[in-house]
């Protein structure tokens, strides 16, 4: 688990930038700016931190949530005073939002299409393996018969039984 970083903590970096972090108090919209060669427009805001440092910062949304008051930002300021912002606190939030409704797409197309009984074959052989070892192990321990035929039952037993557990039988 990640330790929680302090609001004043520093770093410096290779090329000798100082790491920032701080809290965002305040977030005030500035101007727009058309990238000539991209055609995207980029709005600045006046962000002011905890560490009270006041930095122009310039996102692709022109009410971003990564620089919403309240955030955790983690940014540099160069020797002119331009400020990079490196990450935020609501990144992290983006990220695990996206990963959750990319997960639910994926497992409702999985129950629309009829795969849902392909996945549990699927998954009940995974078991076979686990079942001829788990024989085994019974058969050389002696819990039964010490003969191949009585393997093959025991595993035989074992895949069929998780077959019904898993087709809910």
């Amino acid at each position: 688990m990640a330790k929680a970083r302090a609001v004043s903590k520093k770093e410096m970096v290779a090329d000798g930038k100082t790491i920032h972090y701080g809290k965002i108090d305040s977030c005030t919209y500035k101007t727009e700016w058309l990238n000539p060669i991209s055609k995207k427009i980029i709005y600045y805001h006046e962000v002011i931190t905890n560490e009270g440092h006041v930095c122009t910062i310039g996102t692709i949304d022109k009410n971003s949530i990564r620089i919403k008051k309240g955030s955790m930002i983690e940014y540099t300021i160069d020797e002119k005073g331009k400020t990079r912002l490196l990450s935020s606190s609501n990144d992290a939030n983006k990220i695990a939002e996206a990963a959750v409704n990319s997960k639910q797409a994926k497992e409702q197309k999985i129950y629309n299409s009829g795969a849902i009984s392909k996945t549990r074959a699927k998954n009940q052989e995974m078991f076979l393996g686990y079942a001829w070892s788990y024989a085994k192990d019974l058969v050389i321990a002696g819990k039964t018969m010490k003969d191949v035929a009585e393997l093959n039952k025991v595993a035989r037993y074992i895949y069929d039984e998780i077959g019904k557990i898993l087709n809910n039988e």
